[in-house]
């Protein structure tokens, strides 16, 4: 569980980031 935790924040962390290049551009 707690893997599979971790893996869906990197996934959320890395939408919002790119979200946010997205913005910047």
């Amino acid at each position: 569980m707690n893997n599979f935790i971790l893996f869906g924040l990197l996934v959320s962390l890395a939408f919002i980031q790119s979200g946010v290049g997205r913005m910047q551009l």
